[in-house]
């Protein structure tokens, strides 16, 4: 596993205009920034919808994206993915929202899968029901998920290493509660994810390149 790590800012917002800020404020810096989409069902709160926040980045197709897909109906959001002209690298799907093993497997979109862990999930578990290693990225929720600035949940990062053990080749990205110095925790562990990603530490800076 490589000891380097990706940063990309994720973004959370509520109205258009916050949402077209943000990706104003990344694209000076970033190649590449996650979106969280939240439908208040699989957690408690909510974003825009996935239909206005491709609105929103319609006008910015130079960046590559991820999405973190926090909905109940995971199908649906694949398939309005599906028909954006955006250049998408991975749609990630809660561990929580039971998606089919078959769906890793039988992969028809152009973008790949990867698959989220909260901070009560376990690497054995999952792997009882995934195949690590056809699953390109997990991303771990290092918050329980749903809304920014809630506390960082260090035990999250005991899955990193339970991924190193299993192998995993995938990429590694952490979620939530990312800053300077729970970074620095994360650099201390003996294994690193691949990418983190900072959430309202990007969106209250007043100067991304602080990164």
């Amino acid at each position: 596993m490589t000891n380097t790590v990706t940063i990309y800012p994720t973004i959370l917002t509520t109205t258009k205009e916050a949402l077209a800020r943000e990706i104003e404020l990344a694209k000076a810096h970033f190649q590449t920034v996650q979106i969280d989409v939240a439908d208040g069902i699989l957690v408690e709160n909510t974003t825009l919808t996935l239909e206005e926040i491709l609105e929103v980045l319609d006008a910015h197709k130079d960046l590559e994206y991820d999405f973190h897909l926090m909905v109940r109906d995971y199908s649906a959001a694949l398939a309005t993915l599906s028909h954006s002209k955006l250049k998408i690298r991975y749609a990630l799907i809660h561990h929580s929202a039971a998606p089919l093993p078959s769906l890793f497997v039988d992969n028809t979109f152009s973008f790949r899968l990867g698959l989220v862990a909260n901070p009560d999930d376990t690497i054995e578990t999952i792997s009882h029901i995934y195949s690590l290693n056809i699953i390109p990225a997990i991303q771990i929720m290092t918050v329980y998920p749903g809304a920014q600035g809630r506390p960082f949940e260090s035990k999250s990062l005991n899955l990193i290493d339970q991924l190193h053990e299993c192998h995993y080749k995938g990429d590694i990205i952490l979620d939530g509660a990312i800053n300077d110095q729970t970074l620095h925790t994360i650099l201390q562990r003996p294994h690193h994810p691949t990418i983190v990603g900072p959430g309202s530490y990007f969106s209250k800076s007043q100067n991304a390149t602080e990164y």
